[in-house]
C-alpha cells in the first residue's frame, strides 16, 4: 500500500541547535532517501569513536531493507512473486513481513491489506499518472486484491486469484523497527527515527527531556495542529492531505484506499494519528484506522489499549479531534492543542 507521510518533526529550536547538552555527549544527525522517501536519523552518543559509522551502517540497513521489499527493484523476492504468483522464500525478513501484513490485515478485518497493487496502479499513484478509473475498471481489479488470497506453506508463498503484494503500508514501519534494533544493540539510547513519517522514539533529547513531536495540520499541511511530547514509543500520521490529485471536475482524491471499494477512503477522516510501542504495527494501524472511520477506530483502541490514536475529521470550520483513553488534548491561546499520552500498557507493546 503506497504511504507518503508527512508527520512533522518539530523539536523546539533551542533544543535542536543549542549546545545545551553535555560536550561529551554529542548528537549525530543524517539524511537521505530510504523506500521511496526520507529517512532522517537523529541519536546521541558519548563514543566519537564509532558514531559515524554506526550512522552510516543505518543507512546501509535501511538500502538492503528496501532492494528487498520493494515493488520498484526488479527481480527481488517480492517482484517474483508478483510474476510468478507463486515462490519460495529464503530470506526471513521479506517472509515475516509477508506473514505480519497477513496478521494486520486479519485483526483490522481487512481495513489494512497489502494486496491492494492493482488498485493503487490503476489510480496512477505509483506512476503518478492520475486518472479516475471507470467503476468497471475499479471493479475489475478488486477482484485482483485481497488478503486472503495470500497462501503460505512454510517458506512458499501463493498469490492467488491473481493479486499482487505490495508492502510498502507496512515496509518504513519495519524499516525503522529493523534500525531501532541496530542502534539499541550499538548501546544507542536516546534517538529518534523518521522514516517518511514514521517515528521511532527511543530515549530522551541529550537524556534529558522528552522528543517534542508537532502534528501536521491536515486543513494546511505546513502548520502544526498540535505538539506532543514522548520517549520510548512509536507515532505514525495517515492523512488525506499528504499525497492527493485535482481531477478534472474539480475533485480531490487521496491515496488511502478503502480495500472493500477500491476507492480513496471517504467516512469524513482527515488525519489518523497512531502511537504505540512497535513502528510496524504503528504503520499498519494507522492506514486501517483512517480506513475504518471515527467510530470503528476508537473502538479498536478499546479493544486494544496499547494502541492510542488521535483523530480528525469535519470541515476546517467544524472540525472535530477525537483521542483515544490514553491521549489528553489542551487548547493552547494560539488555537494549536498540547496533546498528553499517558499509555495505560507499558510492556508488551
Amino acid at each position: 500500500m503506497l504511504k507518503f507521510r508527512n508527520i512533522f518533526l518539530f523539536f523546539l529550536l533551542i533544543l535542536i541547535f543549542s549546545n545545551c547538552y553535555s560536550d561529551t555527549y554529542k548528537k549525530y544527525v543524517k539524511s537521505g532517501y530510504a523506500m521511496g522517501s526520507d529517512l532522517t536519523i537523529i541519536f546521541f552518543s558519548k563514543d566519537s569513536k564509532n558514531a559515524q559509522k554506526i550512522m552510516d551502517q543505518c543507512f546501509v540497513i535501511a538500502k538492503e531493507l528496501d532492494a528487498k521489499i520493494s515493488t520498484r527493484v526488479q527481480n527481488n523476492f517480492i517482484d517474483n512473486l508478483n510474476k510468478n504468483r507463486k515462490l519460495v522464500i529464503n530470506d526471513d525478513f521479506t517472509l515475516s513481513l509477508i506473514k505480519e501484513s497477513i496478521f494486520y490485515a486479519e485483526k483490522t478485518n481487512g481495513s489494512f491489506d497489502p494486496s491492494l497493487y492493482e488498485i493503487i496502479n490503476l489510480w496512477g499513484f505509483e506512476s503518478g499518472n492520475n486518472i479516475v478509473p471507470k467503476d468497471s475498471s475499479i471493479k475489475e481489479s478488486l477482484k485482483k486484491t485481497g488478503y486472503k488470497n495470500i497462501l503460505i506453506n512454510d517458506k512458499e508463498v501463493v498469490l492467488k486469484n491473481n493479486i499482487s503484494l505490495d508492502l510498502g503500508g507496512i515496509g518504513q514501519g519495519r524499516m525503522v523497527t529493523e534500525i531501532s534494533k541496530y542502534l539499541t544493540s550499538c548501546e544507542i539510547v536516546d534517538f529518534l527515527i523518521n522514516g517518511s513519517g514514521d517515528l521511532r522514539i527511543g530515549g530522551k533529547f541529550a537524556g534529558e527531556r522528552k522528543w517534542k513531536i508537532g502534528i501536521a495540520n491536515p486543513y494546511n499541511d505546513s502548520q502544526i495542529i498540535g505538539e506532543i511530547e514522548l520517549e520510548d514509543c512509536s507515532i505514525v500520521t495517515s492523512g488525506d492531505y499528504e499525497r492527493f490529485f485535482i481531477s478534472e471536475d474539480g475533485k480531490r482524491y487521496h491515496h488511502i484506499f478503502d480495500p472493500k471499494t477500491g476507492y480513496p477512503s471517504n467516512k469524513g477522516v482527515h488525519s489518523v494519528t497512531v502511537i504505540t510501542k512497535d513502528t510496524t504495527k504503528c504503520d499498519a494501524l494507522s492506514t486501517a484506522l483512517f480506513v475504518m472511520g471515527e467510530e470503528e477506530a476508537l473502538n479498536f483502541t478499546k479493544q486494544n489499549s496499547d494502541v492510542d490514536l488521535i483523530l480528525i475529521s469535519g470541515d476546517e470550520d467544524n472540525k472535530k479531534i477525537s483521542f483515544s483513553d490514553g491521549i489528553k488534548m489542551q487548547e493552547k491561546p494560539d488555537g494549536r492543542y498540547n496533546f498528553f499520552y499517558n499509555p495505560k500498557i507499558t510492556n508488551n507493546q
